[in-house]
């Protein structure tokens, strides 16, 4: 047997208790990790994270962060998915939670349903247009008359309304939608057939008819997601395929992840970059230049081994693909703005959670990057000044600062922290759809731009009990992965045993 210090055995039993106690409403039980950023068109100085432990929104580029608890946004006692967010053309938050699509208009106090729950229908994915200002796209999955339909709804009302267009998706498991930016009419998805090979579906008519195109060595083991679709040509087309590969050395399976990439709409495509590792980050530069890829680890997927070594940020132009590392380590998300690139990295490796760079060169270690967030920082629940503490998210965050790191002995304050006061929320009277929901706290227009919640000292909880929190809490949820792939599999049996 190996020795254990004392503080890992201590880590250990004190991870058994907090696993056993029940929650209410929690960080879902997986080791935390961001996922994507998002900043405001309007703002820049207003950031929205979405991780496996909510949502995390700033105001003030970093300063201040707070906490947008899961069972607010996704409306559901228990929510264990990964969250989906971006702001509408009317500044609305949007948030996928797989059951349903969600909808703030409230800088995040409050979420009504944009499409409802419904029983075994999925909303896998959605998008927001550039060009067409209050146009969504959604993509939902579930059954139809006696099958497994995939098929897109649209909104053209910033999200108040849906409504189904156009035809089915001739695949039966879907993952990712997208409109290309230069062509409103064109919409690109990726999914699985019934005979588990990968596709590229393209609608050139909004939709109305769809051409199945293959994506080479794809499948249940190797799922295509979009990555981009070039804003300057439509045809330029990045895919991410999330992959693993069984090694007989050691018998264990292996992160392997590998971008794609398409100049012709899909008709033919090149392996741009493969690593042994997860490639959670992609970003390309706004005038499509250069493009980003990082690289990292998935801690709630045990049975993926990744190369270590290998992570970290790759950088090449597009003009010809050539990759050269520029940051080592296990990377979680890239974004890329006008103002710069966003670096997202585990905090209880790197000792922060999400870092800024003006440009694409940042040293390999990452020193010349600007911290905007650690976790251990966090303040405490989003709240509005008119209702104080949303009830929901205060009764969750014991267990979310426990996830973050952030808890502190201090009771929450009746002072409001000002969080911009520039009437940003969106006006009660414009948005037909209501705006309160149960357990959330319900805020009249323009009341939303103070927040309030328990202060954070600034020193780290011990580096062993976040570990091992976030370890443990492996074996609490499955994987993303782990449940896209059962999701699949149990679409494809049920699509073809409804034939």
């Amino acid at each position: 047997m190996s020795r254990r210090s004392h503080g890992a055995t201590l880590a250990f039993w004190v991870g058994v208790a907090w696993l056993s106690c029940p929650w209410t409403a929690s960080a879902n039980g997986r080791f935390p990790r961001a996922q994507r950023l998002v900043e405001d068109p309007r703002d820049p100085n207003h950031l929205v994270l979405a991780a496996t432990y909510g949502l995390l929104t700033t105001r003030d580029r970093g300063r201040s962060w707070y906490h947008i608890c899961e069972a607010s946004f996704s409306r559901l006692e228990m929510y264990t998915g990964d969250p989906l967010f971006e702001f509408a053309s009317d500044f609305a938050m949007l948030v996928d939670v797989q059951a349903g699509l969600n909808r703030s208009t409230d800088d995040g106090c409050s979420w009504a349903a944009a499409i409802a729950q419904n029983g075994n229908e999925e909303v896998v994915d959605f998008t927001v247009s550039g060009r067409e200002p209050g146009r969504i796209l959604a993509l939902r999955s579930g059954p139809e008359e006696g099958s497994i339909v995939v098929r897109v709804l649209e909104s053209t009302d910033n999200g108040r309304t849906f409504l189904a267009m156009g035809a089915p998706l001739p695949v039966v498991t879907a993952f990712t939608l997208d409109l290309a930016p230069g062509d409103p009419a064109r919409i690109y998805a990726t999914g699985l057939s019934r005979s588990n090979e990968g596709y590229l579906l393209v609608s050139s008519d909004r939709g109305a008819t769809w051409e199945s195109k293959s994506i080479p060595h794809t499948s249940f083991d190797d799922i295509p997601y979009i990555a981009a679709v070039d804003a300057h040509d439509a045809r330029k087309i990045f895919v991410r395929i999330d992959g693993r590969i069984f090694s007989d050395a050691d018998g264990r399976y292996h992160a392997h992840d590998a971008v794609l990439y398409t100049d012709d709409g899909g008709d033919t495509w090149t392996e741009i970059h493969r690593v042994e590792g997860k490639a959670f980050g992609f970003a390309l530069s706004p005038d499509g230049s250069e493009v980003l890829l990082g690289y990292g680890r998935d801690s709630g997927d045990g049975a993926l081994d990744v190369d270590e070594a290998a992570l970290g940020i790759y950088a090449s132009s597009t003009d010809r693909f050539a990759f050269a590392r520029l940051l080592e380590g296990s990377i979680t998300c890239l974004s890329w703005t006008a103002r710069g690139i966003y670096v997202c990295t585990p905090q209880f490796k790197a000792g922060r959670e999400l870092a800024f760079g003006p440009r694409s060169s940042f040293g390999s270690t990452g020193a010349d990057l600007e911290t905007l967030l650690r976790l251990p920082d966090v303040k405490g629940p989003l709240t509005c000044c008119a209702e104080k503490l949303s009830s929901v998210c205060k009764t969750a965050w014991p267990s979310a600062c426990l996830v973050l790191g952030a808890c502190s002995d201090a009771s929450p304050t009746d002072d409001c922290i000002d969080g911009g006061g520039d009437g940003h929320s969106i006006d009660a009277a414009t948005d037909s759809r209501p705006a309160t929901d149960s357990g959330t706290a319900t805020a009249a227009a323009g009341a939303c731009n103070c927040r309030t919640g328990p202060a954070s000292k600034n020193g780290d909880a011990p580096a062993w009990l976040l570990s091992a929190m976030g370890t443990l809490a492996v074996a609490r949820a499955r994987s993303k992965r782990a449940r896209d792939i059962e999701r699949a599999i149990r679409a494809s049996r049920d699509a073809l045993r409804l034939q």
